[in-house]
């Protein structure tokens, strides 16, 4: 499986050394062992677990120009995109952002064990969380659609970042057609959609580049 997964990462232009292939390995024993106490994730089988969260995290790099920036993590769960994502870019500064303490408390154990650097996790709501204007990168795995999730992510970019949102069933473009008098209020502008497959299951990244100041009245927070 392990042996599979990688092949299928070179055919994406990621390569990973033995370092990377034992970070992974650990993580997944980590999140088996940790969720037969405490329930983290519903995919834990090897294959799923290898490429719904390790392979899926890693197409995010799609939407990534320069490693050398920071990336905010909106709603990590145990770890997603920004673990797979940190092992494998080690340049990312990455900041995550994590509702549930259970799962903050298992990140902050694995960025311990696997000892990486220039990543961290506010146990928090993304309304409670004030550092705008500050990164180069917001992601998130889409929880609502696109106009939902615009006024509470776009803030945190700096001008000309990239919200990335990791998206299923190939509704971006109708969604943004939707979104779109909220784009231009919030000064930002679809970039591109990248679509990519995660075993036989359709996933894109809808990438929305932040071309103005945010107006006043955002953020608006997703809970009322």
């Amino acid at each position: 499986m392990i042996k599979e997964f990688i092949e299928d990462l070179k055919t994406q232009g990621i390569e990973l050394n033995n370092d990377m292939i034992s970070s992974f390995d650990e993580f997944f024993n980590d999140l088996v062992e940790r969720n037969k106490i405490t329930n983290l994730t519903r995919i834990v089988s090897e294959k799923d677990a290898y490429y719904l969260h390790f392979y899926d995290s890693l197409m995010v790099s799609k939407g990534i120009e320069n490693y050398n920036t920071k990336l905010l993590d909106i709603g990590c769960g145990p770890g997603f995109p920004s673990i797979p994502l940190k092992i494998v870019f080690n340049d990312l500064d990455i900041t995550m952002i994590e509702a549930t303490n259970k799962k903050v408390m298992f990140v902050k154990e694995e960025i311990e064990k696997l000892h990486l650097n220039n990543i961290r996790i506010n146990h928090l709501r993304a309304e409670d969380f004030k550092e705008f204007d500050t990164y180069d990168y917001v992601t998130l795995r889409a929880v609502a659609s696109v106009k939902e999730l615009l006024p509470f992510t776009i803030p945190f970019l700096k001008i000309n970042g990239t919200l990335i949102i990791m998206k299923g069933e190939n509704k971006g473009q109708e969604e943004l057609e939707e979104a779109k008098s909220l784009l231009n209020k919030l000064n930002s502008k679809v970039d591109k959609i990248i679509p990519y497959k995660v075993l036989d299951r359709n996933y894109e990244l809808i990438l929305i580049k932040k071309i103005g100041k945010t107006p006043k009245g955002f953020p608006k927070p997703i809970h009322k």
